[in-house]
């Protein structure tokens, strides 16, 4: 066995603290919303506010997504040999870095364009700082490619505790520019949000150097990279399914009158932020292992440690989940109720989470169903098509639930992750082919 791999209690106590510090940026993330929800409530700033970040962070977290589902195998699998570790982590730098000066690039643009790809209420267009919202977002967006980069290396280096401190300081930089400029626009948290993501991406950058700096377009793993790149348009479109809300609810949301968009990204971020601290422990040791074990052909050691995972995710999830559809109200009001958000802010936020409940177990196993899939070959195409389908349903329910207001997007939610789990189950019990000592070798099907 590597001396990277840890051995049980390692593995154990390494789960804990990755998942303390999870539940760290949690309260941080937690706080930033609470901060928020005192300065500007429920209303029309927070509209503009989450239209602003809707595309962008839609377009950083796909990006994002994709790093950490397809790169982190790639470079857990390389972990052994320092010098092919190096030449795949400087050349995935090299490209991401691009990226990052592209998606920079387009945040003027997207100040005259966003509108018209997610198509808003009259209100939130009419808001007089949007358009400086919406440039910041982008460059908040770009800047966060680099953390998620730097995160993958640390979390296939087999340092996930460093990985999962990185992201304190997003949330960090919107709480500090909130209490330092307390009179300001809504704007400020903007400016935060680009502060905190550039910090995660300097210090990343720095305790990773020796894999990531400098970028290079490495000719000795040019295949592993084209490799890649041709499987990112599979792994963009299989896991829209982790950030497309926010840019369906851009749309569908803000037609149901002030407040409705504003609640619903209340809603999202505590259900990110509970999810993040039920996945992160799973997904930051057992997917590495995962990878490993695909790598070793070993069978049974990958299923058993799936179902480990999976079960482990689906009793915490269903507790949470239970949590939140008995005490939502009690939950909003201890988190948000202060300042300009009031009771009636607290019961429609509380409403929304009640119906999202049931969609929070499913989306959690999700997770680590499709971190599983992405471990294993040929499954490309078909977790493309399931991607797509959570969008397409997510977008087509919210449309068809509409006149039952914000309940009828949270129902939607719900339903459409419930779907997506269904077929997830369904795809890796059929397409799987770690099948023991009958067939010992990962094959499958190409995508």
């Amino acid at each position: 066995m590597s001396s990277r791999l840890l051995t049980k209690s390692q593995l154990f106590g390494t789960t804990v603290v990755v998942t303390g510090i999870t539940l760290a940026g949690s309260a941080l993330n937690f706080l930033a919303q609470a901060t928020l929800a005192y300065r500007f409530g429920a209303g029309a700033a927070i509209d503009a506010y989450s239209y602003a970040i809707s595309l962008p962070i839609f377009l950083a977290g796909l990006a994002a997504s994709v790093i950490s589902y397809t790169a982190i195998p790639m470079m857990a699998q390389a972990s052994e040999n320092e010098l092919r570790a190096r030449q795949i982590g400087r050349s995935l730098s090299a490209w991401l870095m691009a990226l990052c000066t592209i998606i920079g690039l387009l945040a003027v643009p997207a100040i005259y364009l966003q509108p018209l790809f997610v198509p808003p209420s009259r209100n939130i267009l009419q808001y007089p700082d949007l358009g400086g919202m919406i440039f910041l977002a982008w460059i908040a967006g770009a800047i966060q490619l680099l953390t998620a980069l730097t995160a993958a290396q640390l979390n296939a280096d087999g340092r996930p505790v460093i990985a999962a401190c990185l992201a304190l300081t997003i949330s960090s930089g919107t709480i500090a520019a909130l209490l330092l400029f307390p009179h300001a626009g809504i704007a400020i948290a903007m400016l935060g949000l680009v502060g905190g993501s550039a910090a995660g991406a300097i210090a990343g950058l720095f305790i990773a150097r020796s894999h990531l700096l400098p970028p290079r377009f490495s000719h000795e793993v040019r295949y592993e990279m084209v490799r890649l790149g041709k499987s990112t348009l599979w792994a963009v479109l299989a896991l829209s399914c982790f950030a497309s809300f926010f840019v369906i609810d851009a749309i569908w949301a803000s037609r149901l009158g002030e407040g409705s968009l504003a609640a619903m990204g209340y809603a999202h971020r505590l259900v990110i932020g509970i999810g993040g601290m039920v996945v992160a422990g799973p997904s930051a040791l057992f997917i590495p292992r995962l990878a490993r074990l695909v790598a070793a052909k070993d069978g049974p050691g990958f299923r058993r440690f799936l179902s480990r995972a999976v079960g482990l995710v689906a009793l915490i999830g269903g507790a949470c989940a239970l949590g939140i559809a008995l005490f939502a109200p009690q939950i909003v009001a201890i988190l948000f109720e202060r300042g300009a958000f009031d009771p009636s802010d607290t019961l429609l936020v509380a409403t929304v989470l009640r119906h999202m409940a049931p969609g929070v177990v499913t989306m959690l196993i999700s997770v680590i169903l499709l971190r599983a899939i992405f471990c294993l070959p040929g499954l490309g195409i078909a977790s493309a098509g399931l991607g797509l389908l959570f969008s397409l349903c997510y977008f087509a329910f919210s449309w068809l639930m509409l006149d039952l207001g914000v309940e009828g997007l949270a129902n939607s939610y719900s339903l459409s992750w419930t779907i997506f789990a269904l077929c997830n189950v369904a795809l890796i019990l059929r397409r799987s082919r770690l099948d023991d000592s009958r067939d010992p070798s990962p094959q499958g099907e190409t995508g």
